[in-house]
């Protein structure tokens, strides 16, 4: 079987979709009669491995506008339709967002009669309604509702990250080949280590810091514990995007010393700043899009064994309070604040909470993901 992934991005580039795509070439790659190759889009750092193959075109990073980064999606979307057009492979796995990208891939199998497995980790277009870009009722939208079922009816089949978006999937399509295939984390990167740290009690968020993020709670809860003389709680922030401009703003304009701002890091160097911390911190804003899902940060806190809190209330967040390995509550500040102070002061309870992880943590680990997902994968071949 030979299988050409199509993505946006891919290593060197360090997000949730090229981690995630990295854990099933690293465990498909060697197995029986599978054959990987990988086109995505070029970057400044070139992936030097023979299987991967970048476009002339790169896409504009998280902290474009809009209309800029929707130009070189669709240039993006081009460059792949036409190298596509003129390759021989037996299948496409394509991973979206963008959901331009998805478009190319239908359109370049029905032309070459090809089958394409998609792999969804974001609501395109309902992130676009969400956010007021476009109007769901609106003439572009009931196209791109259109374009969404199509994709989602043609695939030969389709994974997803969380049951929302599953169920989502499969109100809009009748296609049966929908299979949930979580994230999850690397145990070889993610894992328990101890940091010697003073006794400041750190939260810890990484990730990138676009809209649906609520960078927003974490400045006001620094400022909270700032003008409450909670001087032994401290946030570490990593990652870049859309809002980390705002959190330098605010840093700078409230003198918050309790929160230190790195910047990006490296996936490897993760790890470290997650296990000198206490507690990882996902907070996301109100909507059906959060509501829905759960992101790789809260699998990777898991794998270094610490408590997680999450807003809102949604799908994560549940599993985190099922499993009695965090907390979750809406975004009141109040009511987070408060979350905080009884974890960092309830030795007993914190302690209960990382025994739990230690019982968890491996269901989630990618390389049994991968493994699994490769044997629906053939499964669902072998019955053609």
């Amino acid at each position: 079987m030979d299988i050409k992934i199509v993505t946006a991005h891919y290593l060197p580039t360090t997000n949730a979709a090229s981690i995630r795509l990295n854990s099933f070439v690293e465990n498909w790659k060697n197995k029986a009669n599978v054959n990987i190759s990988i086109l995505t889009s070029k970057n400044n750092k070139s992936n030097k491995n023979s299987e991967v193959k970048e476009t002339f075109i790169s896409l504009a990073d998280n902290d474009s506008r809009f209309i800029v980064r929707l130009f070189f999606e669709i240039l993006f979307s081009i460059e792949v339709f036409l190298r596509l057009l003129f390759s021989d492979d037996e299948v496409y796995f394509v991973s979206s967002p963008p959901f331009l990208l998805t478009l190319s891939i239908l359109l370049v199998s029905k032309i070459k009669s090809k089958k394409y497995i998609l792999d969804i980790r974001d609501l395109y277009p309902e992130v676009l309604f969400n956010l007021d870009i476009i109007k769901k009722t609106s003439l572009l939208g009931r196209v791109l509702l259109f374009l969404e079922k199509k994709v989602y009816d043609n695939a030969f089949l389709i994974s997803t990250v969380t049951n929302g978006l599953l169920e989502h999937i499969k109100n809009k399509s009748e296609n049966q080949n929908v299979y949930l295939i979580r994230n999850g984390y690397s145990k070889r990167l993610f894992y328990p280590k101890k940091i010697k740290s003073d006794n400041r009690f750190r939260i810890i968020f990484h990730g990138t810091m676009g809209k649906f993020q609520n960078i927003e709670l974490i400045v006001e809860l620094a400022k909270m514990f700032k003008d409450k003389n909670i001087n032994d709680i401290e946030f570490i922030v990593i990652g870049n995007g859309d809002k980390s401009n705002y959190l330098k703003e605010k840093i700078k304009k409230y003198h918050l010393k309790n929160i230190k701002y790195l910047g990006r890091k490296g996936i490897k160097e993760i790890p470290d700043f997650i296990n000198s911390c206490d507690l990882g911190i996902s907070p996301r804003i109100d909507g059906i899009i959060s509501k829905t899902a759960f992101p790789v940060k809260v699998y990777e806190y898991l794998g270094c064994g610490k408590p997680v809190l999450v807003t809102p209330v949604s799908e994560v967040g549940d599993f985190i309070e099922e499993n009695e390995m965090g907390f979750q509550t809406e975004n009141d500040i109040n009511k987070v604040f408060e979350l905080i102070l009884k974890l960092k002061n309830n030795s007993k309870l914190y302690e209960k909470l990382t025994q739990n992880i230690k019982g968890t943590a491996d269901d989630f680990e990618r390389k049994k993901i991968a493994e699994d997902y490769l044997k629906i994968i053939k499964n669902q071949f072998q019955k053609l």
